[in-house]
């Protein structure tokens, strides 16, 4: 099996997939790592496939579009994310690793065919806007 990683800039991929999409609830950090006691966490996706490239576009919609939508946050911090009226995301590199060789495809549990594991990561901080009344 070979192995590829790559890493990418979100904010260009996030500008080619969407173009006019309003990213101004979003900056971008190529630092960022995940980081429990910041309450930073990783969107994390990963799918096996032929190759076919829409494959990994649709793992680019699924990292991205939960910040895009404004509907992502860490598991713990729901709740001061809830009383809140907007929410503002810093998000790191693209972490990217893809594995081709025989795989076990969706098709089929026993035969092995020609083909790619993929997965991305994604570390987010997510951090609420205050309300006009100066609460979370």
């Amino acid at each position: 099996m070979n192995c590829e990683r790559q890493r990418h800039n979100p904010m260009d991929v996030i500008k080619a997939m969407w173009p006019h999409a309003d990213i101004s609830h979003i900056s971008y950090d190529p630092t960022l790592r995940r980081d429990r006691s910041k309450k930073v966490y990783s969107i994390k996706r990963g799918s096996t496939h032929d190759g076919t490239l829409g494959f990994t576009h649709e793992l680019f919609d699924q990292i991205l579009a939960p910040v895009l939508l404004k509907r992502s946050c860490h598991a713990n911090d729901s709740a001061r994310l809830l009383g809140s009226t907007d929410v503002k995301y810093v998000i790191g590199d693209i972490r990217h690793a893809v594995v081709y060789g025989m795989v076990r495809l969706p098709c089929s549990e026993t035969t092995k065919y020609p083909g790619l594991r993929e997965r991305m990561r994604m570390p987010v901080y997510a951090e609420p806007v205050e309300n006009k009344n100066g609460t979370n």
